[in-house]
């Protein structure tokens, strides 16, 4: 997984002030919490940042410190990222070390394969969550994880149980849900409904045949046994 290079320097003031006077110089305060529990607070700029960002895989992109002192050749994760309500500016973020060989808990998008036959049945395909969570080497973070719907028919569904991801890796939730179903439109359940209701009338007729049936012989017999 590629590494982006990010131009970062050391800040030594704290608190609102300073933090306001970084970003009217076009900068964004940081901290990176570091492997040993320490912290570095950092400034970086904040077109550069955005630019890696969209460039790379978003939060996922692994990011490479390039400044002065022990702050430089650090390779981070973005952790969380603060941004003003209306105009979405960045406001603050919090990244966190990591090294070769660490695991970590990422969100990554999740793609739809395949075509269910539900959907040729007049069926709607509805992908219900977007991404989830996975637990996968840090040097090794996918861009996405793949789900085959191709054996979707009316009304079924997959849940995140169903999703594969690469040995080493593994989703991570705590109750399972649905990620894609095929939906029953109204016209077609509605279908589906009186063929239901259909096949039971006939399972009741033939159940009414079979009972009088049996009366019959009943009958039969009694007027034997009266003949003779």
């Amino acid at each position: 997984m590629e590494i982006v290079d990010i131009n970062v320097q050391t800040r030594e003031g704290r608190g609102k002030g300073p933090a306001r006077q970084l970003r009217r110089d076009g900068l964004v305060p940081a901290v990176v919490y570091r492997k040993g529990g320490d912290s570095l607070s950092i400034a970086f700029s904040s077109a550069e940042f955005t630019a890696a960002m969209e460039n790379g895989r978003g939060r996922n992109t692994r990011l490479r410190l390039v400044g002065d002192g022990e702050v430089g050749g650090t390779v981070v994760l973005t952790k969380d990222i603060q941004k003003t309500p209306l105009t979405r500016d960045l406001l603050h973020i919090d990244f966190f070390e990591v090294v070769d060989g660490q695991k970590v808990v990422v969100r990554v998008p999740v793609r739809l394969l395949g075509d269910p036959p539900g959907v040729n049945e007049g069926g709607v395909l509805r992908q219900i969550r977007p991404d989830v969570d996975i637990l996968c080497d840090a040097t090794a973070i996918p861009e996405f994880v793949t789900m085959d719907v191709s054996m979707l028919n009316l009304g079924q569904s997959l849940s995140v149980a169903d999703i594969e991801v690469e040995d080493g890796s593994e989703v991570v939730y705590k109750h399972e849900f649905a990620v894609a179903r095929v939906l029953v439109p109204r016209g077609i359940e509605d279908e589906i409904a009186e063929d239901e209701e259909g096949e039971e009338g006939e399972e009741g007729e033939e159940g009414a045949e079979g009972e009088e049936g049996a009366e019959g012989a009943e009958g039969a017999e009694e007027k034997k046994e009266g003949g003779e």
